[in-house]
Parts: structure tokens; C-alpha cells; sequence
């Protein structure tokens, strides 16, 4: 049970850490006519994957305790792959976390 409050803590720390970085992001993007659907758009993206995320997680769990694990390190990696992408794409404002 320890464990249990303790992981819920550190994703509760880790969401109040990234969510405002992740909607400036989106705000100092999106051109100022549609800035709503920009954000619509992130929202939804977010919500749809906090919903899929249990079941895929338990499925994955369910044929084999390292499946899961490698899902993670390709997720991670195609994060990391995309994040270099977006450096070359972005204004040099949001590049520098001023993005307004």
C-alpha cells in the first residue's frame, strides 16, 4: 500500500510539473486564430491516452512482464526522435520555454 500512495504522489508531482509547460507550449504555437482548437486538440489527445493507457498497459502485462517495458522504451525513443524534429520547426521563443 506504500507503494501504491507513493507512485500516486510522484504522478501527481509529475503532472503539476509538466502540465502548464505542455499548455504554454501549445498556446505560444498555435497561431492566435485557433488557439482554442490547439488546445481542444492537446486535451483530447491527453484524455484519449489516459484512457487507453490502463488497458493497453494490462494487456500487454497480460502476455508477458517485459512487454510493457518495451512499449515504454519505444514510446521514449520516438519522444526523443520527435522532440530533435521539433527543435529544427519551432519559433526560436518556444525553443527557449517563452513561448507566450
Amino acid at each position: 500500500m506504500p507503494g501504491l500512495f507513493l507512485g500516486a504522489a510522484v504522478f501527481t508531482l509529475g503532472e503539476m510539473a509538466e502540465t502548464p509547460a505542455v499548455n504554454d507550449l501549445v498556446v505560444g504555437l498555435a497561431p492566435s486564430s485557433l488557439r482554442g482548437r490547439y488546445q481542444a486538440v492537446s486535451q483530447l489527445a491527453w484524455s484519449v491516452a489516459g484512457v487507453l493507457a490502463p488497458g493497453v498497459f494490462a494487456w500487454l502485462l497480460d502476455r508477458g512482464p517485459a512487454l510493457p517495458w518495451a512499449l515504454l522504451v519505444v514510446v521514449c525513443v520516438a519522444a526523443v526522435a520527435g522532440t530533435g524534429a521539433l527543435r529544427r520547426v519551432l519559433p526560436v521563443d518556444a525553443r527557449h520555454g517563452n513561448a507566450s
